[in-house]
């Protein structure tokens, strides 16, 4: 987690909430903070929750010349995040993923498509797999089928220090060797 600097953390905040720029900070059970988005998190080291001037727990726009509080939208907040996101980084039933070379086009929408140890593939906006993995790195797990959500550990009992929710594709593309039979 070396890469997360305050610039990559704009860039995940602008990544999950456009403009606006929006986070979610929170305290975990254990003390760990967190900066949390619905479609995913990462924890903040001590350093990084300094940068940011120790905010309490709540919803916050970025500036360029810190942080504002805002209310809270009612379908996400610092409570669902410790109830529903955060327990999800400890969870255990995990897949090895690795990123593959493939993006794929869809609509406006650029995706990157993922493997899975078991063979599976899952497609995550390309933007957002950038923005979470470049600054968190390692290994990256998938929790149960590929639907399930990412996280970063360093083995797959760690806790997690990052998460991010895949795209939910009806139909997740395979790789065009795979497709055309190429080994």
């Amino acid at each position: 987690m070396s890469g997360l600097t305050m610039a990559r953390l704009r860039q995940m905040a602008s990544a999950a909430s456009g403009r606006q720029r929006r986070l979610t900070i929170v305290s975990g059970p254990d003390g760990r903070r967190w900066a949390a988005w619905p479609y995913g998190a990462i924890e903040l080291t001590d350093q990084h929750h300094g940068w940011l001037d120790r905010p309490l727990d709540g919803c916050y726009r970025m500036r360029t010349d810190g942080l504002a509080r805002l209310e809270c939208e009612l379908s996400f907040g610092p409570a669902l995040v410790q109830s529903e996101m955060l327990p999800i980084l400890t969870a255990t039933n995990r897949t090895a993923v690795v990123p593959t070379r493939w993006f794929y086009e869809d609509g406006l929408v650029v995706r990157r498509l993922l493997e899975r140890s078991d063979g599976q593939h899952v497609v995550v906006d390309a933007d957002m797999w950038r923005a979470w993995n470049v600054p968190v790195g390692g290994p990256v797990w998938q929790l149960g089928s590929r639907h399930g959500a990412l996280v970063w550990a360093s083995t797959a009992t760690a806790p997690g220090v990052a998460l991010l929710l895949p795209v939910r594709a009806e139909v997740v593309p395979v790789p065009p060797e795979v497709a055309e039979g190429v080994t």
